[in-house]
């Protein structure tokens, strides 16, 4: 196993700057998430890890170990694609035994191996098997196979369950959870998908335009996100930004956002921090964190607002409820039994504020 870690790399296509001073420490035995739109830099920075890139500056070290421009055949790594890479012509069995039999194993033990794998994986009845007979679920597990019989030091996995239905992604997602778990391999794994990022990684790196944003557990990128980018990005539905200004009521020694009807207190430190009295600040507010409600004086509900249905998404356990108020739209979560109608005049409540986040107008950076 090993650590893997990452200094100053910077990877440069003519014009385009693809990775920009990337810098990341993956741990040793850790399943490590590298998350972010297309085109944002995350397989570029997987490919150096690999081999198949060289850096334009910066190095890779695999603990203390500079790599920077061993070959791939020299890193003892294994990757998975989202194309699964099989062979068309070889078996399963073949397809699996392949890298073994380019290191000149016994053909016992290649044997011994193969056999352990297709057991570990569930896949022995298909070891007979050519790629063209097998289910997209089933060829990914192939794949799969072919990577960990290297037993390997390091997996590298692009994307490797974009091509397969939800809900065998669900599937694979345990399964490739248990099995970093039990192998203890040091995983490096590129998606888009937030649910693959929240449910699988140890940690998440967040990556936009080449840079790496934000590194982090999944609750705290969730939960304190660096700037409105990750914040925007992170969640589903996506965090609603409300644009105010901080109050400071000297009667009552107190700071408040304003904004709408709203009056919600911040702290003190945190409204220093954004300038203090009459600065103008962006809330962010979860959909989790906005209550709608049904046939309440406007009046008796603390912090809330009047708002107008624009759309109702129902999505079976839950709706996403968008609203309308000064032009704005809203999103909040709501119970799938509450139905109002487009149009509607409703009151959405703030019911957590203390999660809600404030973020510099001009930066976009957390205050915190």
């Amino acid at each position: 196993m090993v650590e893997v870690r990452l200094e100053h790399i910077t990877k440069i296509f003519g014009k385009t700057i693809a990775v920009n001073d990337l810098n990341v420490v993956i741990r040793d035995k850790e399943f490590f998430v590298l998350l972010g739109p297309s085109g944002c830099g995350k397989t570029t920075t997987l490919n150096i890890v690999a081999g198949l890139e060289k850096p334009t500056s910066g190095r890779v070290y695999f603990d203390d170990e500079d790599v920077t421009f061993l070959p791939p055949e020299e890193r003892n790594i294994a990757m998975v694609f989202q194309s699964y890479a099989l062979y068309p012509t070889m078996t399963a069995y073949d397809n699996i035994a392949f890298p073994l039999k380019i290191r000149r194993l016994p053909r016992d033990e290649i044997h011994k191996r193969v056999r352990e794998v297709a057991e570990m994986l569930r896949i022995e009845h298909l070891l007979d098997k050519k790629p063209h007979q097998m289910s997209g679920g089933e060829r990914q597990r192939v794949a799969l196979a072919r990577a960990i019989v290297r037993q390997p030091r390091l997996f590298l996995m692009d994307e490797p369950l974009s091509n397969i239905d939800a809900k065998l992604r669900i599937t694979a997602r345990t399964e490739l959870i248990r099995l970093q778990r039990e192998l203890g391999v040091t995983t490096i794994y590129v998606t888009h998908d937030q649910t693959e990022a929240f449910t699988m990684g140890h940690r998440i790196g967040v990556m936009f335009s080449g840079r790496l944003l934000q590194v982090g557990s999944p609750l705290e990128i969730f939960e304190c996100p660096v700037n409105t980018t990750v914040a925007g990005f992170i969640g589903i539905p996506p965090m609603n930004f409300i644009e105010g200004h901080i109050v400071y009521d000297e009667g009552l020694g107190k700071f408040y956002f304003k904004w709408s009807e709203i009056a919600l207190e911040v702290e003190s430190v945190v409204a220093e921090k954004a300038g203090g009295h009459g600065k103008s600040v962006i809330a962010g507010i979860r959909p989790q964190n906005l209550q709608i409600i049904k046939g309440e004086s406007y009046g008796k509900v603390n912090l809330a607002f009047k708002a107008k249905v624009y759309t109702v998404e129902r999505l079976g356990t839950e709706s996403v409820i968008v609203v309308s108020v000064g032009g704005e739209l809203l999103r909040a979560i709501a119970p799938p039994e509450l139905t109002p109608s487009l149009d509607e005049d409703v009151v959405v409540k703030i019911v957590n504020p203390s999660k809600v986040l404030f973020f510099n107008k001009s930066t976009g950076d957390l205050i915190a």
